[in-house]
């Protein structure tokens, strides 16, 4: 019988994954599209063009025209204000997605090497890295946000440098992911084995996807057997 290799990393996507925020970065764009657009956004409209994408492909795709990295940035962190004042607003919801921890204290205790490729901007990450105490469970110099110089998933480039950063064989990493654009990025950048976590209404979706190895619905029914051999 041929052997099963078992995995040696994980790399995690954060929004809509660890965190289930994807209310607020709904209602962020939303606000932030009608106040300096005047655009509504109906929810089609959001899945395919803002949820998992970089802020630069969301913000170039309300204004209409390829933009600074200034004007980008200064844009973005308008919007992404928005998010968090969304989040601290909400203070009963700014918790870790059920399993996480105990998952992390798993990984964290066998040495399994591991870190988060996100989309989120720098003051996000430093955001998060705070309000969730990350630094217990991983390296933040080892996390992967949106620089503005990084292409956004669905390019395979934020797991290829996740990969590189852990210093583990994509090959051999294990992703977690919970939007389209996220799973053919970690697909493209060829992880070994793809988690969707699945929000409600989601799941059929994300069950459709060929790349998908298996839909979740929390951490806790992530097979801890695939890292042992």
């Amino acid at each position: 019988m041929k052997k099963q290799f078992s995995m040696a990393g994980m790399i995690f996507d954060f929004n809509g994954t660890l965190f289930q925020d994807y209310d607020k970065h709904l209602a962020a764009w939303k606000v932030f599209a009608r106040e300096k657009f005047g655009r509504e956004l109906i929810l089609s409209e959001y899945e395919k063009n803002f949820h998992g994408r970089s802020n630069r492909y969301a913000i170039e795709y309300l204004s209409e025209t390829l933009l600074s990295e200034a004007e980008t940035a200064s844009l973005s962190e308008e919007k992404e204000a928005i998010y968090r004042e969304l989040c601290l607003s909400d203070r009963e919801s700014l918790s870790l997605a059920p399993g996480a921890s105990d998952l992390f204290d798993f990984l964290t205790e066998r040495d399994i090497p591991r870190t988060i490729a996100t989309a989120s901007c720098l003051a996000n990450v430093n955001f998060y890295v705070e309000r969730f105490g990350l630094g217990r469970w991983f390296d933040a110099a080892k996390i992967v946000f949106d620089d503005g110089l990084i292409p956004g998933k669905p390019e395979p480039d934020f797991y290829i440098r996740a990969a590189l950063m852990i210093g583990v064989p994509a090959s051999v990493c294990v992703a977690a992911e919970d939007s389209r654009s996220g799973v053919i990025a970690a697909h493209s950048a060829g992880m070994g084995k793809i988690f969707a976590l699945a929000a409600p209404g989601r799941k059929k979706d994300l069950e459709a996807m060929p790349e998908v190895y298996r839909v979740i619905e929390n951490f806790e029914e992530l097979d801890r057997n695939l890292f042992t051999d």
